[in-house]
């Protein structure tokens, strides 16, 4: 079987997966990411509290043979779980955590998603880079690796599936055109309104912005459009 690896295949297979489960109305809620992942797949998700090392660990999917070394009642020990079960730091239960949370949840049901289809094995952390930290040849593998690279793609599109985010920037903008200036530069409305599309559907706002980009749902202009534009009130634009 040919092997789902391209940013079209990963999408679509991400989309069908959503609709599945949500069925035919998914375009007009976010996604149940938790019950995606515990009541469509049926896997076991708990919070645990990974050692702090190098890099954050924010979430690994278990392989059923490796010991994992949390801390409990204030000790280092090592512990197994059954093959398939995601581990996410407790850190990420907070509130302020929310787009986090969900993103690492997906990106790790993504690794199991991938395993089945592909049968792929990657059970790997998923770390936050830090920049002031020196990281081994190792270590530096296992975090930009294409697995992992596959498994954010993954998240990106079980998060934020191409219709629903369409149909929710119809929402918030009707049909007006969404200008970007250069690369990177927004009205100040049109951030705003992107920033409550991004809280809206639980995911960041750099991580909306750019599959916002993927879709085509920005009108590109040149920074001396923008700079006739607002010369005259530079408050009216923003850097993303």
């Amino acid at each position: 079987m040919k092997q789902i690896k391209t940013r079209r295949e990963i999408d679509e297979l991400c989309e069908s997966i959503v609709q599945k489960y949500e069925g035919e109305n998914y375009i007009e809620k976010p996604v149940d990411i938790a019950g995606l992942a515990l009541g469509f797949f049926k896997l076991k998700v708990f919070y645990v509290r990974f050692p702090t090392e190098k890099q954050d660990r924010l979430g690994c999917l278990t392989d059923g043979k490796s010991i994992y070394k949390l801390i409990r009642n204030g000790r280092i020990g090592g512990y197994s779980f059954s093959k398939n079960t995601i581990l996410l730091d407790i850190s990420l239960k907070g509130d302020s955590e929310k787009a986090k949370r969900r993103f690492t949840l997906a990106h790790e049901l993504y690794h199991y998603i991938d395993s089945v289809i592909n049968g792929n094995s990657s059970y790997g952390f998923n770390s936050q880079m830090h920049g002031d930290e020196q990281y081994n040849k190792a270590e530096l593998c296992e975090m930009m690796s294409l697995d992992e690279w596959a498994a954010d793609r993954g998240a990106a599109a079980l998060l934020m599936p191409r219709q629903l985010v369409c149909a929710t920037s119809k929402l918030m903008f009707g049909s007006k055109e969404i200008p970007i200036f250069g690369n990177n530069i927004l009205m100040n409305d049109d951030k705003q309104r992107i920033i409550e599309m991004a809280d809206y559907l639980g995911v960041s706002f750099t991580s909306l912005l750019i599959r916002m980009k993927e879709l085509k749902l920005f009108k590109y202009h040149s920074m001396d459009q923008y700079i006739s534009l607002t010369m005259g009130d530079m408050e009216q634009a923003v850097e993303v």
